[in-house]
């Protein structure tokens, strides 16, 4: 409890301190910057209008990542927006005291959720870092960021769910990069202010009276500070609402405050989700044991509907003829409903089937992404805080290893047997068709780029293959035969894609010399099957085995010519030239001599 009243009295302390840490146009605040750093402009503007603070250390710390709750207290601080008067946002991970210390993002938070900034939901998860793509959806919704065109970015495709956040900030040259955006990394402190400076200097430069028009002094050195402090303060606008900076104890303390909450609301979601898990497991075994073999009643349910359309067909016959049966078609009819009937009987039974299967996946689904999150949050207690949290650690991880043994157990006693063993099989049909075809072009006569298509090919099919096996290990299925098998199959594969690289290596390297003598060896051997050809005809002997060599020889040299031409390769013209002439010869001698068989 000291250390709480201690870490209260310093923020109050803090706050006072910080008004002192504001710089003038000439100034350095902090001792980790320097003059000529991208963001000192930034940074300044930001002290001026106390929308920052650093460390008691009098460190501003520029490159150290900035977590969701930071991001939402720096952006809402230079929307001069009211922090006091907000409604709860219902998140389970942002209370509004860790024990005697305020949160000093509960306002942030709560106002940006209100404005749709921030989605609902169950979780905020205010200790993890912001991502650049994250950052640019804030800046967009916050700012209400409009560009008339989006810019690309080659790691942004268009079905990215931030490509237009992205392509916004891109296009406003509120992010400078080309080429690459980098989503996925993390935002560091002066990065943050940068982006957000530019977003400001765009607010003032457009046509629309707002907040950011009355920031008196932002675009010069005046020293306007106090001014704007307090229409800050007006506007609840404080450091206690703000980010953490100002004092290093207690950002330490409410991020540990922080990951004690988000272990212990995920110990609870763990528990709760595998106690769902259970419950509709049972569920689905209970709907097994009531409708039986599922197998035998899809079979039976196809060989009904066949019967259905054997009785219909009947039907149109016997309406056909000159002299209609009528009772016949009547008993034709009802042995018609009889079967429909009996057919939705089973339809429903498999539809209660799968309604109940969708619901066992679905509440897998879900202890997945709680375990992913929960994993997430022990690394980063392990990494920082393995100390303080020696034994929340080791039971978070025991409720974490349960819950993974479960959604195992789970999997295994199915469906997702059927289906894994299924997509294994397939996957090892095609893996064993590809691995076929890349055999036979590595013993066959093949152009390089014929080699090079089925090397994509290969790769590709033990792409898809190596997906399945992680899949097929992930389900935790009962397949341990199936999967040695497709391990080894995709050992074997990238043995042959290697071969075949080889191969293509080698026909890079020496394609003019593997041509000539390619050219010169089926010339060779076609000239020697003509001869014969027409010393067989002159004699009168052997001609139908001399015309087969002569056939053989033309089909071996047209495939030359072709993997030939296929190569782009233009300086074995002469060669080319006597093949082509010799194709032409052969096949004028193979026709003319056919009469002598």
């Amino acid at each position: 409890m000291k250390f709480k009243k201690k870490i209260a009295a310093s923020i109050a302390a803090c706050l006072i301190a910080a008004g002192a840490m504001s710089a003038s146009a000439n100034e350095l605040p902090f001792k980790d910057i320097k003059a000529d750093d991208f963001y000192i402009e930034p940074l300044k503007k930001f002290l001026k209008f106390d929308y920052v603070k650093g460390f008691d250390d009098n460190t501003f710390r520029p490159y150290q990542n900035v977590n969701r709750a930071q991001a939402a207290s720096f952006v809402a601080r230079t929307m001069g927006l009211d922090l006091e008067n907000v409604k709860d946002p219902g998140f389970k991970d942002v209370p509004k005291q860790y024990g005697d210390v305020p949160n000093p993002h509960y306002g942030a938070i709560a106002k940006l959720t209100e404005l749709g900034v921030f989605d609902k939901g169950k979780y905020f998860k205010p200790g993890e870092e912001i991502t650049r793509a994250e950052m640019a959806k804030i800046l967009v919704k916050a700012y209400e960021l409009e560009a008339p065109t989006l810019k690309r970015f080659s790691d942004v495709p268009e079905n990215d769910e931030n490509y237009s956040y992205i392509g916004t900030i891109g296009s406003l040259g509120i992010t400078v990069n080309e080429g690459l955006f980098k989503p996925n990394d993390g935002v560091g402190r002066a990065h943050l202010i940068t982006f957000i400076a530019r977003t400001i200097d765009l607010k003032r430069s457009d046509d629309k009276e707002d907040y950011w028009d009355t920031l008196k002094g932002w675009d010069d050195n005046e020293d306007s500070n106090e001014n704007n402090k307090e229409n800050n303060n007006d506007n609840g606008n404080n450091q206690e609402n703000g980010d953490q900076g100002g004092n290093e104890q207690v950002d330490d303390y409410i991020q540990l405050e922080v990951l004690k909450k988000e272990i212990e609301f995920h110990i609870t979601d763990l528990r709760d989700a595998r106690k769902e898990v259970e419950k509709q497991l049972e569920k689905l075994n209970d709907v097994k044991k009531d409708i039986g073999d599922i197998k035998e009643i899809e079979e039976e349910i196809q060989y009904l509907k066949k019967q259905i359309d054997k009785k219909k067909s009947e039907k149109e016959k016997e309406e056909k003829r000159k002299e209609v049966d009528k009772q016949k078609i009547r008993d034709i009819e009802r042995k018609i409903d009889e079967l429909e009937d009996e057919l939705e009987e089973l339809e429903d039974l498999i539809e209660e089937y799968e309604i109940q299967k969708n619901k066992l996946s679905q509440a897998l689904k879900n202890l997945d992404s709680i375990m992913n999150n929960a994993e997430k949050i022990l690394q980063t207690a392990k990494e920082k805080y393995q100390k303080e949290l020696d034994q929340t650690i080791i039971s978070f991880a025991y409720d974490i290893n349960r819950a993974k043994r479960d959604h195992a157990s789970a999997y295994a006693k199915t469906f997702d047997k059927d289906y894994y063993e299924e997509l294994g099989k397939k996957t090892k049909k095609d893996l064993e068709k590809v691995i076929d075809k890349g055999k036979k072009v590595l013993k066959s006569n093949v152009s390089l780029n014929e080699l090079k298509s089925k090397l994509i090919d290969l790769n590709e099919a033990i792409m898809k293959a190596e997906d399945a096996y992680d899949s097929m290990k992930d389900a935790g299925v009962d397949l341990k035969t199936l999967e040695n098998e497709l391990k080894d199959l995709i050992k074997t594969a990238r043995s042959l894609s290697n071969d075949i690289e080889k191969e293509i290596d080698k026909k890079e390297d020496n394609r003019e010399d593997y041509f000539k003598a390619e050219l010169k060896d089926a010339i060779d051997e076609l000239e020697d099957a003509i001869k014969e050809l027409e010393r067989a005809v002159k004699d009168k002997k052997g001609v139908t085995k001399a015309r087969g060599n002569v056939s053989d020889a033309i089909e071996d040299a047209e495939k030359v010519l072709k993997n030939y031409r296929d190569s782009g390769l233009k300086s074995l013209q002469k060669y080319e030239d006597e093949l082509k002439d010799l194709i032409k010869k052969g096949n004028d001698l193979f026709k003319s001599s056919k009469e002598l068989q």
